[in-house]
C-alpha cells in the first residue's frame, strides 16, 4: 500500500554506488504518483563532497501520471572524483514538499586499479558483486578456506575438488587472486 501521495527513491546507477574515473556515473530517481491525477514534480539533489563542501547539480522536473511510476537518469559531471553524497527531495509546482528521501545516497569515484595490489581479504564475499567493488577499493587478494581436506579426500585415495573449484573459480573469474589454504591439515 502507497505510503504517500508522491513517493520517491534514488539509487545509483552502479551496485554499491562504485564508478571508475573515466566512465559514467549516474544516479537513477524513481517517483511513484499514488493520486489520481498528473503531478508535477521538481526534484532537488543536494550533494556534498567528502569534506562536506557543497557540489552542483541540477534540479530534475519530472511529470508523473496519475497512479504511475517515472524513473530518469541523472548524469554526474566527469570533473567528480571521490566521495559524494547526494540528498533528495522533491517538491510540487506549487513549492510544497511532497517527499524527502533519507538517509543520504553515496557515490565513489574511483581510479581504475591497475594490477595487483598489497591489500587482501581473509574471506571472499559471498555476494557476487561485492568481489569487483572491492576490487575498485584495492583488493586484489583473498584468502581461501574451502579447501577442507575432509572434503577434498573423504576416503583415501578418492578426491572431489568441485567445491573448491566452484568458490575459488568465482573469485579468479572476478579479476582478483585466491591463495588457497589447507585447514584442517591432513594427519
Amino acid at each position: 500500500a502507497p505510503h504517500a501521495p508522491i513517493e520517491l527513491g534514488v539509487q545509483p546507477a552502479n551496485a554499491g554506488g562504485a564508478f571508475v574515473f573515466g566512465e559514467p556515473a549516474a544516479l537513477i530517481v524513481s517517483a511513484a504518483n499514488n493520486e489520481p491525477s498528473t503531478q508535477r514534480i521538481t526534484v532537488r539533489l543536494q550533494c556534498r563532497d567528502y569534506f562536506d563542501r557543497p557540489v552542483p547539480i541540477k534540479d530534475l522536473t519530472m511529470d508523473l501520471p496519475p497512479r504511475g511510476t517515472v524513473s530518469r537518469t541523472v548524469a554526474t559531471s566527469t570533473s567528480w572524483r571521490g566521495w559524494y553524497g547526494v540528498r533528495v527531495s522533491a517538491v510540487s509546482a506549487s513549492g510544497k514538499t511532497v517527499a524527502v528521501l533519507t538517509p543520504e545516497v553515496r557515490l565513489s569515484i574511483v581510479p581504475k586499479p591497475k594490477g595487483p595490489t598489497i591489500l587482501g581479504m581473509n574471506h571472499a564475499f559471498p555476494d557476487p558483486f561485492l568481489i569487483p567493488l572491492a576490487r575498485m577499493a584495492g583488493v586484489s587478494e583473498y584468502r581461501d578456506w574451502s579447501l577442507k581436506w575432509e572434503h577434498m579426500e573423504p576416503r583415501p585415495g578418492e578426491y572431489h575438488w568441485e567445491l573448491a573449484d566452484a568458490q575459488i573459480d568465482r573469485v579468479l573469474d572476478a579479476g582478483a587472486s585466491v591463495m588457497a589454504l589447507l585447514p584442517p591439515f591432513p594427519s
